[in-house]
């Protein structure tokens, strides 16, 4: 075999790092926080100190191999690069960076990338009002498809992935009081929907008008919310050989096309006051920042793997809190479902706090994510106390104080709802300071862990040990 395995060269184990292969070369993984197709992200313009910069450009055969040898074994990449190379053909004579060429290195990955888009924003959802009739919300929103009304549900369907099975995509609805939004998902004690309307359940009124009820009670007031969920377009990458499709063309997700896509949609969301106009200076209650996030990933999209219910194909804050807020506790033991624990204890720990953070960064660094407004003590946004459960088989869930949640998520090693401060064990030493200074683990009411917390009369930005200083954040600035 003429392909071998490991290369020496640094480009390959770069790449590799950022686009593919685990450890052993058996499974397709990234620790890449964005599509690794963002050549440009890495690679930049040739400058008098750069002059090799659009070396990239130039297929060969190692560093392409990083990310596209599927296996050590004589298949696919690898069986592809032996027999050209035996055969003396070069990888540019089909890979070259030359006007027009649809296979050379920037338009098979930006130029992929760029088509996606195309294709992604050809299917609009469009709220047009959200209301509140008790004891329903009612949601009526406008679906066109390649610019026109989609007149059946069938016409919307076809082209989102597992809505060929009347699986997705969702319509979130939720309302907020003040302090944050009354509904999340499914819960997991209970596996009772709370904010989840399936638009297959939604009724066409013609013209591309939809109208979808979710029946919440008698108690809704303040502004009502609307988005959407489960959504990624099927679209083509590129144009068919035999000229059935464009590239960025909409496509039925029951395509066999070697170029069919799955691209999480733009959003759409709308918020309402119940009393019937639209709530145009609505506050998102959200303790980060969409722009600084995409900093490391670009166009964030989150959820966008696995099975009909749990591809949620998330990009927005908007959809985000719909699901993960502090009325939700969480599918694993102990853990807040509230997104002001759960992000950081993904980027601290690894899902489902594993242990296994792929964090790029400083994890001290708060603006890598937060803007200088929001990470002040108290909390600035998301105030509530979070319900959690507080046993090892998920159950009894109970309520935790809001700064305690958010401290906890890094600096308590164990699942906030099963520390024990009285007793902690290695790892969760800080519990006891916690709790000797306000922090409430475990509250039966909502109101028995609001109010309480003394942390900010100490770790306040500009105190001594404000969490700008204990943090070091101005070393980053």
């Amino acid at each position: 075999m003429h392909y071998m395995f490991p290369p020496t060269q640094p480009c390959w184990h770069v790449h590799k790092l950022h686009g593919n292969l685990d450890q052993k070369d058996t499974k397709l993984v990234s620790h890449f926080p964005q599509d690794p197709r963002n050549c440009d992200t890495c690679h930049k313009e040739v400058t008098p100190t750069t002059p090799n910069a659009n070396n990239w450009q130039h297929a060969q055969e190692k560093p392409c191999g990083a990310c596209h040898a599927d296996s050590t074994t004589e298949t696919g990449y690898v069986s592809h690069i032996n027999g050209k190379i035996k055969s003396g053909a070069l990888c540019t004579q089909c890979h070259a960076e030359e006007p027009g060429n649809t296979k050379s290195p920037s338009s098979v990955h930006m130029g992929y990338l760029a088509n996606e888009a195309a294709g992604r924003d050809k299917l609009v959802f469009t709220f047009d009002d959200v209301r509140y009739a008790a004891p329903n919300i009612e949601v009526e929103l406008t679906v066109t498809a390649d610019g026109s009304p989609a007149q059946t549900l069938d016409e919307v369907l076809k082209y989102i992935k597992y809505g060929d099975l009347a699986k997705a995509p969702y319509i979130l609805v939720n309302w907020d009081q003040g302090s944050g939004f009354e509904l999340a998902y499914t819960n997991p004690q209970t596996f009772v929907t709370g904010n989840k309307i399936d638009f297959t359940q939604c009724e066409s009124q013609g013209g591309g008008r939809f109208l979808c009820r979710k029946e919440v009670g008698n108690e809704v007031t303040g502004t009502l919310a609307a988005t959407v969920a489960e959504l990624q377009v099927c679209v083509a990458r590129k144009t068919d050989r035999n000229g059935a499709f464009a590239a960025g063309d909409l496509l039925p997700c029951s395509s066999t096309a070697s170029a069919l896509s799955y691209v999480t949609i733009n959003p759409a969301k709308a918020y309402f006051r119940v009393e019937g106009w639209v709530d145009s200076r609505y506050v998102l209650k959200a303790g980060a920042d969409l722009t600084s996030c995409n900093g490391c990933h670009k166009d964030l999209a989150v959820h966008t793997e696995g099975n009909a219910g749990s591809a949620h194909a998330s990009k927005d804050f908007a959809q985000c809190t719909s699901c993960h807020n502090a009325t939700r506790s969480a599918f694993y033991a102990g853990v807040p479902g509230d997104l002001k624990y759960h992000v950081h204890s993904f980027h601290a720990y690894g899902s489902h706090r594993s242990g296994d953070a792929t964090f790029p960064g400083k994890l001290n660094n708060c603006e890598s994510c937060h803007t200088k407004a929001q990470y002040n003590l108290p909390n600035q946004q998301n105030e509530r106390p979070s319900l959690v459960s507080t046993t090892a088989d998920n159950k009894q869930p109970k309520f935790f104080s809001p700064m305690l949640v958010v401290c906890a998520s890094c600096h308590l090693k164990s699942p906030l709802g099963l520390v024990k401060p009285d007793n902690p064990v290695a790892g969760d030493e800080w519990a006891t300071h916690m709790k000797n200074n306000g922090a409430i683990f475990g509250a039966e009411t909502i109101e028995a862990a609001t109010g309480v917390e003394q942390c900010a009369s100490c770790h306040a930005v500009g105190h001594e040990q404000g969490v700008d200083k204990v943090h070091k954040v101005y070393d980053f600035r």
